[in-house]
């Protein structure tokens, strides 16, 4: 059994591809599942440092400040990946995969995420990757 955990900035196109790799690979491999979860811009930076805080990552930064717009982490802790160019190559070489969809339908999605986050922002404001036993 493999999962995958996606964290990223909800308008990200890096979030949006690494989200439909990750939908690709649960619909097409029979022990494999994912947890996405998307953050708005302005809170990306402070959740992905301390995404990086709980588990241990090295991530780009620069000024002190998280400059990746994706995290893509197993379920043991171990880092993937903290790009797109990087996952998607990890994710043809390893399971044969690439990704289905123009840059029109790339777009799309971002729309999608983004207006899913504003329906649900009253509902749950505070949602968060890092697990309340990692803390």
């Amino acid at each position: 059994m493999v999962h995958m955990n996606l964290a990223g900035r909800v308008n990200s196109e890096e979030y949006a591809i690494c989200e439909r790799l990750l939908d690709i690979l649960s619909v097409t491999l029979p022990d494999f599942t994912a947890s996405k979860t998307s953050y708005r811009q302005d809170k990306w930076p402070s959740e992905a440092a301390e995404l990086s805080r709980v588990y241990g990552f090295r991530v780009p930064t620069s000024a002190h400040l998280v400059i990746c717009e994706v995290i893509v982490w197993f379920d043991t802790g171990r880092l993937l990946c903290t790009d797109v160019d990087a996952f998607s190559t990890f994710v043809e070489r390893q399971y044969g995969v690439q990704l289905d969809l123009s840059d029109a339908e790339v777009m799309i999605y971002i729309k999608a995420n983004v207006d899913e986050m504003r329906l649900q922002q009253p509902q749950h404001p505070h949602t968060r990757a890092v697990p309340p036993s990692a803390q």
